[in-house]
């Protein structure tokens, strides 16, 4: 199959949408987005955002593929879902193992309903056996008497004192250096260079601390186009103060 990949520049409100009448013009096939949290700036869809992709989806035919790959971690205000906006053009992902154990190798799919027979006819010839139906069952019942729902709000009030726990170690360490920008708490943190520190230092950095076995992500490699500096942090390890 033929497949021609395209990036997508995004802004404080999500992904731009600037030139529309251009991406009517094209054979837009599907239009990948996380409207929760886009990684790594963690930037989240605004409603207006929201609106005008529906829009697109509508008048071009294209499906949406929403990846929801940690929404449900951090206890965000809930915005219109691309789902509930429109079933027939958006495609929902996610995966159970972010939020419960890796070892599951559990996702799912929410598919329109012109989509439900082509995958089901396709999915017996990808590769890889289904998970475990005994592992379906009991995650099922999980997830019936109410107990996923209360693990949730459990593990929202876990992560976002650690998010509180970052957030006064980066104003303690790092504020001096780097900023953050206008993002809503998720699993890690986008921290941009303030203007007087060089961006050459952004892989001296890295490079200096790999000699203490201490990985550190750069920021700029998840740029195709105009990068930015700094690093991408997580804080799910640290303690709640």
């Amino acid at each position: 199959m033929d497949t021609h990949i395209q990036y997508v520049e995004v802004e404080q409100h999500g992904i731009q949408l600037h030139d529309i009448d251009y991406l009517k013009t094209i054979d837009l096939k599907t239009i990948y987005v996380t409207p929760a949290n886009q990684f790594p700036t963690g930037v989240e869809m605004s409603v207006e955002r929201r609106q005008q992709l529906n829009a697109l989806a509508q008048q071009t035919g294209t499906y949406i593929l929403k990846d929801d790959y940690d929404a449900f971690l951090m206890g965000q205000q809930q915005k219109p879902a691309l789902l509930g906006l429109n079933h027939q053009h958006t495609i929902y992902l996610g995966s159970l193992s972010k939020y419960l154990l890796p070892s599951l190798k559990l996702s799912y799919l929410i598919l329109p309903n012109a989509l439900i027979e082509p995958f089901k006819h396709y999915r017996n010839y990808m590769e890889g056996s289904a998970p475990s139906q005994y592992m379906q069952s009991i995650l099922a019942q999980f997830m019936q008497k109410g107990d996923y729902a209360d693990y949730l709000a459990d593990m929202q009030a876990l992560y976002l004192g650690r998010y509180q726990s970052f957030i006064i170690l980066f104003d303690q360490y790092l504020s001096e250096y780097c900023k953050i920008g206008e993002q809503r708490s998720c699993m890690q943190m986008a921290c941009y260079f303030k203007k007087n520190i060089p961006i050459k230092f952004e892989q001296v950095l890295v490079d200096g601390v790999a000699l203490q076995q201490i990985s550190l992500t750069a920021l700029s490699q998840f740029y195709t186009d105009k990068a930015k500096y700094g690093f991408v942090l997580g804080f799910f390890s640290l303690k709640s103060y």
